[in-house]
């Protein structure tokens, strides 16, 4: 699939700044992937949020039968046409989104349909943390201070990128606890988000809401600046898996480009492969996003 993507990478850029949500459904045939091993860290007792550690294996549900899509793409495309001839290669039920600016489908494929989005689901977990600080009142400005003095089991810094840098589950689950500890209307956040069809409980979720979310991040429309900047730095950070998947578009971004991603896998019951990215770069003195 990364050999696919990357002769496809040429002609995503052209189209522009793009947010892009994709991933694929197959019978499992690979073994679980190892556990993300937990930060080592010494952390201090504290007086926010004492929570009972749920047990983490909830945090993966069973499956729900997915309705087959026959897939259906916008016309007059190329790049369209290009994925069109390459996913047959490669088999599997795919969702994929690629939008330019916030404002233009590139490429849709089931962009609309509900599916399972493993990991990918930490990005609104992160958002809607930022979303208990403010219900808190613990001001924007002192966020650094606060993320770095205060925690459940480790600083909530800490918790955040174990959480979306290292992928750890044992971190998802305090933050999981302390969003249902803060009686935020989740849902109702959500739709006001744009991504009505995201359950973070079931990590369930569509193309088209995953790209929205990363767009709501990156132009600062839902959380405060601050908590923006430590999410998409968090997102920003370089791991050995980040030349993989979508990774692979890196070699072909211009100097002063941002790239932001969150990947996803599952191997229970069936194989889930994802990723998601947002890309911006300067085109014609122009910025793309």
């Amino acid at each position: 699939m990364n050999k696919a993507i990357k002769y496809l990478a040429i002609g995503i850029l052209i189209g522009g700044g793009i947010a892009i949500a994709l991933w694929m459904r197959a019978p499992a045939t690979q073994p679980d992937s190892p556990a993300t091993p937990v930060l080592g860290v010494t952390t201090p007792t504290y007086p926010a949020w004492t929570i009972s550690v749920p047990t983490y294996a909830s945090l993966t549900p069973d499956f729900k039968p997915a309705t087959s899509v026959t897939p259906t793409f916008p016309p007059d495309s190329i790049l369209t046409g290009q994925i069109a001839q390459i996913l047959p290669d490669y088999g599997g039920d795919w969702n994929i989104l690629i939008r330019a600016d916030g404002t233009r489908d590139m490429v849709a494929l089931n962009a609309d349909r509900k599916d399972h989005v493993a990991s990918i689901v930490k990005i609104p977990i992160a958002m809607l943390f930022f979303k208990t600080l403010e219900k808190r009142g613990v001001p924007p400005e002192e966020y650094e201070t606060f993320l770095s003095k205060w925690g459940v089991e480790r600083t909530y810094l800490q918790l955040l990128t174990a959480m979306l840098v290292e992928s750890e589950e044992q971190a998802t689950g305090i933050m999981m606890e302390i969003i249902a500890d803060s009686k935020i209307d989740v849902p109702a956040i959500l739709e006001a988000w744009g991504a009505p069809n995201t359950d973070i409980s079931n990590r369930y979720s569509t193309p088209r809401d995953i790209a929205t979310l990363y767009e709501d991040l990156y132009y600062g429309n839902v959380i405060a600046p601050e908590g923006r900047e430590v999410i998409l730095r968090l997102l920003s950070a370089y791991t050995d898996n980040d030349d993989t998947r979508l990774g692979v578009l890196r070699p072909f971004l211009n100097a002063g480009s941002e790239y932001y991603n969150k990947r996803g896998t599952l191997t229970k019951e069936r194989l889930v492969i994802g990723d998601s990215a947002l890309i911006a770069f300067d085109s014609n003195g122009e910025r793309k996003v």
